[in-house]
């Protein structure tokens, strides 16, 4: 059987390149040979390197690669051919199809990917003697986990997730891929003038090599530099995680096999949900009604997935231009929590005609809005809590921690208020119910440039004094400061999001015919 479906899956393959033009198979041959002579030349870039910086790229770069492997199949859930529900009408069942559909797996890009960056590492360490085999074994580990841990996302997402087009990623994941393109030439023109080093890739990699992630790149740079018990440890790590993942995977399958139903979240159980937990009047209905659009609507939970990948985007730049690494671990958060709170701005447009039951059964304004808080306000403090006890735990200095707090919980709060009046006052078409989150409307209009430019620019205005008060202190000013940037932060955040949301709620009690009117058209 297993080589049954290694056969189907080849023949697929095959199938699909025989149904292209010339010209397209032409182009793809070019594309592939240029990117065969890309990675040559950043292997031969790197083999220059010292052992350190090598290691520290290659070991980061890997755990990119894995992390993209489990994260991208959720955000975009395609309809996959190998999916094991496809296979239970024919009686096929347990380890046999696990194993040739894993097998059958391995023709995907990740798997692609791995092998390139292995053979990236056989280049690299080849002259080094034993780091060389470290490198084989490394790879080739590295690769099966790849392969492993993307055919059990795409798995876990098919089945919770309703098939997607690819093509609404393409702009995305190019967008990301060319911001990380910088970085990559930066740090290897600054090798090949010799003055390349591993600088915060360094800490990163030391982090990341002792976690299923990073293990298996880890193994031949531990092994160049005679790092045995590093070395043992990780490749114990490496192996324990390949265990773990091929028993889920099995797990996955079975029970794929045996129930082929697509989960629906949020439609399982007895009750009401959150409208059994949250009171019963207008703002227990606007909340409830929110939480589960913002846990069950990809609309809303795609882009709150995403965010954390464009400030991090920030990080490698800043690495490479010698910026201390614990004081880029005070970036990433501000950011983080700001674009969370500005989710609001354009909460009512995502209503699309649904808006109309706000306004036809006479659900107060201050209910609407103070209920449409409930699951970012939620979200919000626990990132602010979670991450600000990260952020100064990277920092290195718990004084700060007040400071950290009072930035990022002002920075939240006020963007929610101000994006709770953008909302109102400059809503914009917005992405229908049941697209894919990365689509626009192609009318948006002058209202979107002025909805985001006024809650988003509103937002750094406002929160700039605790911004000034933290870094008066992060440059010698002393804790004093910290503390009065917490106070000024978190308490100008309160202010903002109380006149703020009451400016909504008396807006959106004038304009709600219109509002509706507006949704109702789109």
């Amino acid at each position: 059987m297993v080589a049954h479906l290694l056969r189907l899956s080849l023949r697929q393959h095959v199938a699909a390149l025989r149904s292209r033009s010339g010209l397209v198979s032409v182009l793809a041959l070019l594309l592939l040979a240029g990117a065969a002579v890309v990675l040559v030349s950043i292997a031969l870039t790197l083999r220059e390197a010292s052992v350190d910086v090598s290691h520290s790229i290659i070991v980061a770069v890997g755990s990119f690669v894995v992390l993209g492997a489990a994260v991208v199949p959720f955000l975009n859930a395609a309809d996959d051919d190998l999916d094991p529900r496809r296979f239970a009408p024919y009686g096929l069942r347990g380890l046999p199809l696990a194993v040739g559909l894993a097998l059958a797996g391995t023709w995907s890009v990740p798997t692609f990917l791995g092998l390139a960056l292995t053979a990236v590492m056989v280049i690299v360490w080849a002259p080094l003697g034993p780091a060389l085999a470290a490198a084989i074994v490394g790879g080739l580990l590295g690769t099966i986990t790849l392969t492993l841990v993307n055919r059990i996302a795409v798995a876990v997402a098919s089945r919770l997730l309703p098939p997607r087009s690819g093509r609404s990623l393409v702009i995305p994941l190019a967008v990301i891929g060319v911001l990380l393109v910088g970085p990559a030439l930066l740090l290897l023109a600054g090798i090949q003038r010799g003055t390349g080093d591993a600088g915060a890739f360094g800490g990163i990699a030391q982090v990341v090599a002792w976690t299923p992630f990073g293990a298996a790149w880890s193994l031949p740079g531990d092994t160049a530099q005679g790092m045995i018990v590093s070395l043992v440890g990780q490749l114990l790590l490496q192996l324990v995680t390949l265990l773990v993942l091929w028993g889920v995977w099995a797990l996955v399958v079975i029970r794929s096999t045996v129930d082929i139903r697509r989960d629906a979240p949020g439609r399982t159980g007895s009750g009401l949900g959150w409208f059994d937990v949250l009171p019963g009047n207008g703002f227990g209905a606007v909340a409830a009604r929110s939480l589960i659009y913002w846990t069950t609507d990809r609309r809303y939970w795609v882009p709150i997935v995403a965010i954390p990948l464009i400030p991090l985007l920030m990080v490698p730049p800043l690495a490479v231009a010698g910026v201390p690494l614990n004081v880029v671990a005070l970036i990433p958060l501000p950011f983080i929590v700001t674009l969370i709170g500005w989710q609001v701005h354009n909460d009512l447009a995502l209503d699309s005609s649904a808006l109309w039951l706000h306004v036809s059964s006479g659900v107060s304004s201050a209910a609407d809005r103070w209920g449409r808080h409930v699951p970012v306000i939620l979200l919000g403090a626990v990132v602010v809590g979670a991450g600000s006890a990260l952020t100064t735990f990277l920092y290195g200095d718990w004084s700060v921690i007040p400071a950290v707090v009072g930035v990022s919980s002002g920075l939240f709060l006020i963007a929610v208020g101000v994006g709770s009046v953008a909302s109102v006052r400059y809503p914009y078409p917005a992405v229908q119910p049941g697209d894919s989150p990365f689509q626009q409307p192609q009318d948006a209009g002058s209202n979107a440039v002025t909805s985001q430019a006024v809650s988003l620019l509103g937002t750094l205005l406002l929160g700039a004094p605790a911004v000034v008060l933290a870094i008066i202190g992060l440059t010698g000013g002393g804790e004093s400061w910290y503390w009065l940037s917490f106070l000024v932060g978190l308490g100008g955040g309160l202010v903002v999001l109380l006149v703020g949301t009451s400016a909504a709620v008396f807006s959106l009690a004038r304009r709600g015919p219109e509002l509706m009117t507006f949704a109702t058209r789109r």
